[in-house]
């Protein structure tokens, strides 16, 4: 089963140039997966009969072109395949005229809210999904395991979280890691700008959490978005806890 929704570009959407930002995309690819959630009956406004959150682990998204401000824009996304405990999405993005302008794929964990276990991914829990396991935007893709960057170090920087980045699971809403990543960025550096985009999230960020941001830097690599493969000039934020080094999340942009 596939799943669509059309979205407005509001100005606060955009990057400098008026084009639609990462993170405004990962907002609409997150809402989008919600309503689909919600089909299969996991909805986000009866989690007191099903008593299940979903949590994205890790995000790809490539853009091929920008919808512009005050245009539309819809996302397309559909199940993918599962194992035990997680579960594969992919996503489609159209602007307005029907054009394809990106696509992406996505990793997603379940968690029992009444106690944080995790939910097997069994039939009785995916079937209302409908899942098109051979419907594959990336088949070979294989997520890359975090926190093994040896790119050279360039900047590093502290934030501490505020309330207005916490959503309805009392952590760190998973857009706003683009936010606490931009950080350590140098002036004119626009994360949100750059086609190519991976985020993996590690451990998550709790209310007036205090992060290190740490921003690594590929000699090669352009302070704006490059088109190419992960052969590219890559840009990598590694966000951790402070005190004992444990990794939040690593965004990974080109």
């Amino acid at each position: 089963m596939q799943v669509e929704q059309k979205f407005l570009v509001g100005i606060q959407d955009t990057n400098a140039d008026f084009g639609l930002g990462n993170k405004a995309l990962l907002e609409a690819m997150t809402n989008v997966a919600s309503i689909h959630a919600g089909y299969a009956g996991h909805g986000a406004t009866e989690r007191d009969q099903h008593h299940a959150a979903w949590v994205v682990l890790n995000w790809k998204l490539e853009v091929f072109r920008r919808p512009r401000v005050f245009t539309t824009f819809t996302v397309r996304t559909w199940a993918q395949k599962c194992a035990r405990a997680q579960a594969n999405r992919d996503f489609e993005i159209y602007d307005e005229a029907g054009g394809l302008v990106g696509r992406g794929t996505s990793v997603w964990a379940a968690f029992d809210l009444r106690d944080g276990s995790i939910l097997r991914m069994t039939p009785a829990f995916m079937d209302g999904y409908q899942a098109e396991v051979d419907h594959v935007n990336y088949p070979d893709f294989r997520f890359p395991r975090p926190g093994r960057t040896a790119l050279p170090e360039v900047a590093t920087a502290r934030v501490t979280v505020n309330r207005s980045m916490i959503d309805c699971n009392n952590h760190v809403h998973n857009p706003m890691y683009l936010d606490i990543a931009q950080e350590a960025l140098p002036e004119g550096m626009e994360i949100g700008a750059f086609n190519n985009l991976l985020v993996s999230y590690k451990h998550e960020i709790r209310p007036a959490e205090t992060v290190a941001i740490t921003y690594y830097r590929d000699p090669a690599a352009e302070d704006t978005p490059t088109a190419g493969g992960l052969e590219a000039g890559k840009h990598v934020v590694v966000i951790t806890d402070p005190d004992d080094g444990s990794l939040h999340a690593e965004i990974t942009f080109w």
